[in-house]
């Protein structure tokens, strides 16, 4: 029997209903048919599993444009301004770091007050710098309890019991403390990115300026030596910046052990990661001269060249002063009234004549030459400047024969 090689349909016709040829039969389709759009909303999600991509909306991370679009004149605005002399501008993410006791927290203090009015810490009021204005400032801070707080920025009275005489901070200083109550909120999936919501909606809702974090490690329940925490963090605190369009300083900590010599990157907990995603980073540390002496130098500097580096050091005395005095905020006839615990300028010298000295050397050895040449000049330099000898005794924590001595010296 010989079968027909042509496809006829019941009614004894070619069944293409009409379709187009491409060349192989079989896969014919009828220009009338419509899908089922069940099995095609399958069909789609099951492509869509295996390349997403190929769905999602092209990303728009980058904004280019030519190179002298960033530098035009509506840009202007946006010049970097100093508001800590050369260790911290506007528009920065900052790290100030140090051991426990140092007064770190003093210093971030003191900046932020001065910020908040508008003014400079000496001596970097005397620096060429377009004048900054006076800031909003919000200090988050995870240090001090209130009560500490409170004996710092005031005075002793005679009865040993009391305070008073308490400072006046600006209005445009804002303070944060710890208030959370443990619970976690649906949505957030850790108590840092809770947190950095809520610093977030407090910046936008007091029109802040410059944030100040104190410490960094209450942002995280771990170590910040863990680097993949170090690094996520500080990477949600530059977008913080960005988007908010703020300065940013954080405070942190060394570990317990500091090594002798000079202050570098490897003192910074965690340094490996906070380095790479800081705009600059600074470091305050005891001196070996007095207990009471402390200098600041720079570890990381994006904006221009380290200033304050190993050969020239900012060297300040951390004790109570007269901080309104120094600022011009009160009436010039009011008594003085040292209430306020931060940093008075001494002078700028080599972190040699500063730095802890190696471990082999005894604690109680005559002091090098380094250190008595560096007294002597420094006494020098202030009694050049009109300083009496008890006024240089007091700032560079030396007896008052001793200054005599040193600023006579030839």
């Amino acid at each position: 029997m010989i079968m027909s090689n042509s496809n006829e349909g019941k009614d004894g016709g070619r069944a293409d209903h009409g379709a187009e040829s491409y060349g192989n039969d079989r896969y014919k389709l009828p220009s009338s048919w419509v899908p089922n759009p069940e099995l095609q909303r399958m069909y789609e999600e099951e492509d869509r599993k295996r390349d997403p991509r190929a769905y999602a909306d092209p990303p728009e991370m980058l904004l280019v444009e030519t190179a002298d679009y960033f530098l035009d004149r509506e840009y202007e605005s946006l010049a970097i301004n100093e508001i800590f002399g050369p260790f911290w501008h506007e528009m920065e993410l900052t790290i100030l770091f140090s051991q426990s006791g140092v007064g770190k927290s003093a210093l971030a203090t003191q900046i932020a007050e001065c910020l908040a009015r508008g003014k400079r810490i000496r001596p970097f009021d005397e620096r060429p710098a377009p004048a900054i204005g006076p800031q909003k400032v919000l200090y988050i801070d995870f240090e001090l309890d209130r009560a500490q707080f409170r004996q710092r920025y005031s005075v002793i009275v005679a009865d040993g019991l009391t305070l008073g005489n308490k400072y006046e901070m600006s209005p445009n200083f804002l303070r944060g403390e710890d208030y959370w109550d443990g619970n976690m909120l649906e949505g957030y999936y850790s108590f840092t990115d809770m947190l950095l919501q809520d610093i977030r909606n407090r910046v936008t809702e007091h029109d802040v300026k410059v944030l100040i974090i104190d410490n960094i490690t209450f942002l995280t329940p771990g170590t910040i030596a863990n680097s993949t925490v170090a690094f996520q963090l500080m990477q949600q605190l530059q977008k913080l910046k960005k988007a908010l369009e703020i300065s940013i300083l954080v405070v942190a900590h060394t570990p317990k052990s500091l090594r002798p010599g000079r202050l570098t990157e490897r003192d910074l907990q965690g340094s490996g990661d906070l380095i790479k995603v800081a705009d600059s980073i600074f470091a305050v540390a005891r001196s070996r001269r007095s207990p009471e002496l402390r200098y600041l130098k720079q570890i990381k500097c994006r904006s221009g060249r380290p200033e304050y580096g190993d050969d020239n050091v900012a060297v300040f005395r951390l004790a109570k002063f007269d901080l309104a005095a120094k600022l011009g905020t009160r009436s010039p006839d009011a008594p003085p009234v040292d209430n306020f615990l931060g940093f008075d300028f001494v002078a700028s010298e080599p972190e040699d004549e500063h730095h802890p000295l190696p471990w082999n050397r005894s604690v109680g050895s005559k002091r090098g030459p380094k250190l008595d040449l560096g007294l002597i000049r420094s006494a020098r330099s202030l009694a050049l400047r009109g300083f009496s000898s008890g006024a240089i005794a007091e700032k560079l924590g030396i007896s008052r024969v001793t200054a005599y001595r040193y600023s006579k010296k030839s």
